[in-house]
């Protein structure tokens, strides 16, 4: 054995309570070609001290920027001191699964094509217990991708020859979404795909940087809108500020308190939909069903508006060819509007 294959990055930022359970599970994995570079962001809680102090594995460095300079110039710095074929990402509260490196590293050498993978993601530590499973065809995640961030940045491994060859990078300049913004940046150089197995524990504290955003709404809306412009304007349209927030809302989980708003959050997606089949920006059916499915979940938003949300949704997805096509789920967003539900 010479170097490492796999390079993991781990951003580290008063990570003390969780940091240690983050590293054992890194020590912890079936594949053990790999690195640990911990990166220390200024830290004030004494997490820098327990990492030197316990871990003496000559796999693991250390590194620390001279002051507080934010996850996305973090990553930065794992990406260039990275001395792997392949970067996997670990953020220090979080956890991963023994067989992580070992699925995401066959997945990659049976797939030449694909650039980066993520996993299946599962939330713990909190209320939130919830699974997040996107879906595996590269195009579906491709064409999703300009909707919301269906591949939780966390659960990446990248080619990392790739990433320097094409010049993708973290914009320092964003507060949040700048993840969001590397994975677009990577879709649109090279496929993305899904290892289909919950490989990734991702902790639920309420001190999180997105957990903070997600209660000042309007904060996130900047943020994120600066990605999402990013993104419309690499499929070819430029979007208003009403436009934006139409957009917006075909992700936000925030629910709909005016019928009008829903209705123009459709005619935007509807928008999109022509747009494409007038361009082949991406693929015209796969992006018809990856509308479909954002017009199911903004419908859902709207529930609380009972029947004329159902007598809506029947019409224009039956007359667009946007109905999502999963009986299930359709059944409750059914039983939702019936009983006018005003929760996400």
């Amino acid at each position: 054995m010479t170097g490492p294959l796999i390079s993991v990055v781990m951003p580290l930022y008063n990570g003390r309570p969780y940091v240690a359970a983050a590293i054992d599970s890194v020590l912890a994995q079936t594949y053990q070609r790999w690195e640990l570079i911990v990166i220390d962001d200024g830290s004030s809680d004494g997490g820098p001290d327990l990492v030197l102090d316990a871990y003496r594995d000559p796999r693991i460095r250390f590194l620390a920027n001279p002051t507080n300079r934010g996850v996305a110039f973090t990553r930065q710095v794992g990406i260039s001191e990275a001395r792997g074929e392949y970067l996997a990402w670990l953020d220090c509260d979080d956890l991963i699964l023994p067989e992580r490196l070992e699925a995401q590293l066959a997945f990659l050498r049976d797939h030449p094509d694909i650039g980066l993978c993520g996993t299946w993601i599962e939330r713990f530590g909190g209320d939130d217990h919830s699974t997040a499973r996107p879906p595996g065809d590269p195009e579906m995640l491709r064409s999703l991708l300009l909707f919301t961030p269906i591949v939780p940045n966390a659960t990446v491994m990248l080619r990392l020859e790739w990433v320097r060859k094409y010049g993708i990078a973290y914009d320092v300049g964003l507060p949040i979404a700048e993840d969001y913004d590397f994975v677009l940046q990577c879709s649109r150089c090279f496929k993305v795909g899904i290892v289909p197995r919950v490989l990734y524990r991702y902790r639920v504290t309420h001190n999180s940087l997105m957990q903070q955003y997600a209660a000042e709404e309007e904060r996130s809306f900047a943020a994120v809108s600066v990605v999402q412009q990013r993104a419309l304007s690499a499929f070819g349209l430029h979007a208003s500020q009403s436009g934006l927030r139409s957009h917006r809302a075909l992700n936000s989980a925030i629910l709909f308190t005016d019928f009008n708003r829903y209705s123009a959050a459709f005619d935007w997606l509807l928008g999109l939909v022509l747009h494409n089949d007038e361009t082949g920006h991406y693929d015209r059916e796969v992006f018809r069903r990856a509308a479909a499915e954002r017009f199911y979940f903004t419908s859902k938003k709207a529930s609380r508006f009972g029947f004329r949300t159902l007598n809506f949704y029947a019409h224009k997805a039956l007359a667009h060819g946007l109905l999502y096509r999963k009986p299930v789920p359709l059944c409750k967003f059914c039983v939702r509007c019936l009983i006018r539900y005003d929760k996400f």
